[in-house]
């Protein structure tokens, strides 16, 4: 299923701080500029999430649909693999009626 600007990730990451390590929830902020699943951006390789790590707090997609492509780049789908650079997480929420190799 295709995953859209404001969708939201889920991860863990640790910087080996006394405070850590941390749940991470994201939320994409960038997305395609021309391409809208529900009037939403959608989210392709490389594009950026801010998240609740407070020692850095933005998190990107690594990972994508091997054949859809959105401006040259992977379309990112639920479950595709996030990094929060400071950890490692998953895309969860997604367009509720447009799917991408069957997910």
């Amino acid at each position: 299923m295709s995953v859209r600007i404001t969708d939201i990730t889920v991860g863990y990451g640790s910087h080996a701080f006394p405070c850590c390590s941390h749940l991470i929830v994201g939320i994409f902020i960038i997305g395609s500029p021309d391409t809208f699943i529900n009037k939403r951006r959608a989210i392709r390789l490389w594009d950026f999430t801010i998240h609740t790590c407070p020692h850095c707090p933005v998190g990107m997609t690594i990972t994508g649909s091997h054949d859809t492509f959105v401006n040259l780049r992977k379309k990112t789908r639920i479950w595709d693999i996030v990094t929060e650079f400071c950890g490692i997480g998953i895309c969860v929420t997604k367009s509720p009626n447009t799917h991408t190799n069957n997910r």
